[in-house]
Parts: structure tokens; C-alpha cells; sequence
């Protein structure tokens, strides 16, 4: 079945042009809504038919493969985010980039692999690995937070969908889409941040890290 939404997901992002989005909240095992989404267009242009299938929000199948990332992450310092390199509004907290992106101070007309990356290059590797396992369209970059209590916010830099994935030791914190909590430890959800605003319940204890799969 999650071979099945992969391929899904591939044919909407080859037509990611149009942005419609479908009306219901699909589960991994309600296989009728997954096939259907409430929300299939068909159309004709220029000789050929055109199939596009929308989803809302999609929770993945629970993955066990985080367990040496984990190890990984607890052994360096990520970046810490503040006022002059944080988002207005976000709480202080760790993180990085991995995977490609735009130069920050200088746009040369092409991303570029980011500085994170090339300081963790087995990290970046290992989330690279993970993310062709787990992520079921093509992404550019990887946000990664580290107990981070994210406020509303919607990610309108990011197009078309986005995963996002947490572990760790930790319980809380679940991720709120249009008013819906999902528990995204290790069990990933897919959904377009920069259509839905979004959020974290304020009850995390432990620690926690979040991958975020976007283009």
C-alpha cells in the first residue's frame, strides 16, 4: 500500500501546477478513500488525458529505521536558532539544513548543497538514505529541529507537499493540522505546509528531533 502512495504522489507532483486540494483526511488503511480522495479530476488538453489525484493530509505506515540518527544528532551541536537566524515568532531552538538550497547572501542562479551538509556529511547521508525510504515524493531539502514547539505558521517559501517525521525519547508535541493532532513519531505525515497553517501541542517532555521533507 505504501508503494501505492509513493506512486500517487509522484503523479501529483508531476502536475503540481494545479493546486486544488481535495476535501477529506485520508488514512493509511482506509484504502477506498486513498484510491478515491474525494478529489479526482479528469481533463483533456492537447491530445492526452491527464489524471490528477489530490490529497489533504496522509499518515504514513510507522517506520523503525531512526535509531542511529538518533545517535548521530545526540553526538554534535546543531545550530542554534535565534533572533538573527530564526523565523519571526519561533521559539529559540537547534537545527539545520541538509540538502540542497539558496545561497543565502548571494543568489548564483542555482542551489547549492548547504553548510550543514558539508559539516555533517554522515548525517546528511543517513537523512538522505532515510528519506528514500520513507518520503514518497522527490524533495530538495530536510529541515531539522530539535524540541522545537513550533507556533501556527504556514511555510509559504516550501512548494507542494511536504513529511514531516519526529523521534526520539520524548512524548507530546504532536503536530495539529486544520485542527487535527497527529502523533508523527515515526510514523510519517504528509501534508502541504504552505496551504494549512500547522502547529505543535505545547506538552512535549524529553527529546525530540523532526525531519521535514520539502521542495
Amino acid at each position: 500500500l505504501n508503494d501505492f502512495v509513493r506512486n500517487v504522489i509522484k503523479q501529483v507532483q508531476v502536475f503540481h501546477l494545479f493546486e486544488w486540494e481535495a476535501v477529506s483526511v485520508v488514512s493509511h488503511y482506509d484504502l477506498f478513500s486513498l484510491i478515491f480522495f474525494k478529489s479526482i479530476f479528469t481533463f483533456f488538453t492537447g491530445g492526452f488525458f491527464i489524471f490528477s489525484i489530490y490529497m489533504d493530509i496522509t499518515q504514513l505506515e510507522y517506520y523503525n529505521c531512526f535509531d542511529e540518527l538518533y545517535q548521530m544528532f545526540e553526538a554534535v551541536r546543531l545550530t542554534k536558532r535565534g533572533v538573527s537566524n530564526n523565523r519571526r515568532d519561533f521559539p529559540h531552538y537547534n537545527g539545520a539544513i541538509f540538502g540542497m538550497v539558496r545561497p543565502r547572501f548571494k543568489y548564483k542562479g542555482y542551489d547549492e548543497l548547504s553548510a550543514d551538509s558539508k559539516r555533517f556529511p554522515h548525517i546528511y547521508e543517513e537523512i538522505m538514505r532515510i528519506g528514500k525510504i520513507i518520503c514518497p515524493f522527490e524533495f530538495k531539502s530536510v529541515q531539522v529541529n530539535k524540541n522545537l514547539v513550533c507556533p501556527k505558521h504556514v511555510d509559504g517559501n516550501n512548494r507542494g507537499l511536504s513529511l514531516l517525521v519526529s523521534f526520539g525519547e520524548y512524548t507530546g508535541c504532536n503536530i495539529v493540522v486544520k485542527d487535527i493532532s497527529y502523533d508523527a513519531n515515526c510514523r510519517p505525515v504528509v501534508f502541504n505546509g504552505a496551504l494549512h497553517e500547522h502547529y505543535n501541542t505545547d506538552n512535549l517532555q524529553g527529546t525530540k528531533y523532526s525531519l521535514v521533507f520539502f521542495s
